[in-house]
């Protein structure tokens, strides 16, 4: 028996061992999503390699609010993402030097793929439209998969030392609250106590198996070992695989929009299953939104500090939007989507009394944009549920009259 055994385990470590050195040899073998989860002092190693970094088209950045590193990064600068090349910083702005050629900007914007360049031109994007309408001088920080916690960290970085007037900070209300959930679970399987907000400690306890995973992945075998990060990333793909496909089975996400006589499908794919998850977990009080406090506070003190006006717009989602002009397949998930928005909407307005920020909210203009229901152009794409260049175009207007009205741009 104890012979069967270590004949056993010593096939496994000849196999680990095999592993190791093939993937040491070449690395470019990894797949890149398990990259992302890999340890990031053995995800750094790898990053530098030749050849897997234009792989990839990613670089991870440090950061110092006790985050998940992995999710914090930027473009290549000079990558070529989806037909856009990135600019001099990994961004999407045009002309590429313009962050180099800027000692100051007036506006920066900061956001997920609401604010970066999703299927438009750098051009057409609420940011640059924003300064053309106004005739100041914009930048762009937006980086697809972010959330709140890593817009701080992208200004922090690459804002503050360009002396802005105004941030701009957009927070979109569909995926961020899990985002915000996400870093905070990170938060408390590591200790991070001192930089929770009030109230999250109760709100966000990972399970055990994720502070397993967390421990695992910050231990010391996975500081050096290509072929047990492999295995720990694959096993946590795994798990969030099934996961999402339990919230798509038991979250119909599935709607339609009635425009001027027709009938437009949207996100028939079922896509962000989990946004709708998170929307009942939000309505059952299982999530609080004081997960966005330390870095709403964080921002607005940013501001005091260097001198930037701080503006957080509110970014609805296309359902939303197009508010009356929405047919759910469940209607249970109308109810619980729109309680969330309410919710959510409420407490930004809160914090907007209690740190003084300015508070743009997008709703009302995206639902005047749709002239009820007779407008033919689209806000948002159907299954992609990301803004049109009209939606863009819609987002800019606002925040153009926006900045005049509060005297933070000159009126032409």
């Amino acid at each position: 028996m104890l012979r069967r055994a270590g004949s056993f385990l010593l096939i496994i470590a000849i196999t680990c061992l095999l592993l190791e050195g093939v993937l040491r040899a070449a690395p470019s073998l990894i797949p890149a999503d398990a990259l992302r989860i890999f340890n990031p002092v053995v995800r750094s190693q790898i990053a530098k390699r030749v050849g897997l970094l234009s792989t990839l088209n990613v670089e991870y950045l440090p950061r110092d609010d006790g985050g998940p590193p992995h999710r914090l990064w930027r473009f290549t600068p000079g990558a070529k993402v989806f037909g856009h090349t990135m600019d001099d910083t990994g961004f999407c702005n045009l002309p590429p030097a313009a962050y180099a050629e800027h000692r100051s900007f007036d506006l920066i914007t900061v956001g997920d793929s609401f604010t970066y360049c999703w299927m438009v031109p750098p051009e057409s994007t609420w940011t640059a439209l924003t300064g053309e309408t106004v005739g100041v001088s914009v930048f762009d920080l937006g980086i697809p998969d972010m959330g709140v916690h890593e817009y701080v960290q992208f200004l922090k970085q690459f804002a503050l030392s360009k002396h802005p007037g105004v941030v701009a900070l957009c927070v979109y209300e569909g995926n961020d609250l899990g985002d915000a959930i996400k870093v905070q679970g990170y938060r408390a399987s590591f200790g991070h106590a001192s930089l929770q907000g009030p109230g999250e400690s109760e709100e966000v306890q990972p399970s055990m198996a994720r502070r397993t995973f967390y421990a695992l992945m910050n231990s010391p075998p996975a500081e050096w070992s290509y072929a047990f990060n492999l295995g720990l990333a694959l096993i946590g793909l795994g798990v969030q695989q099934l996961t999402e496909k339990h919230a798509d089975s038991e979250n119909n996400f599935r709607y339609s929009i009635q425009l001027n006589g027709r009938t437009v499908a949207m996100n028939s794919v079922n896509a962000h299953a989990d946004d709708l998850a998170r929307a009942r977990d939000l309505v059952k009080g299982q999530v609080g939104l004081t997960v966005f406090d330390d870095a709403i506070r964080e921002f607005v003190r940013l501001g005091v500090e260097t001198g930037f006006v701080p503006l957080l717009i509110y970014m609805p989602s296309a359902h939303t939007a197009y508010g009356a002009c929405t047919v759910f397949q469940d209607p249970g998930a109308k109810e619980a989507l729109d309680r969330a928005h309410e919710e959510q909407l409420a407490y930004f307005r809160r914090m907007a009394e209690a740190l003084h920020y300015r508070l743009v909210d997008l709703t009302d203009s995206m639902r005047e944009a749709t002239s009820g229901c007779r407008e033919p152009r689209l806000l948002y794409l159907p299954n992609d549920l990301h803004l049109t260049t009209f939606g863009h175009s819609v987002v800019a207007n606002r925040l153009a009259s926006e900045l005049r009205d509060a005297g933070l741009v000159p009126r032409r």
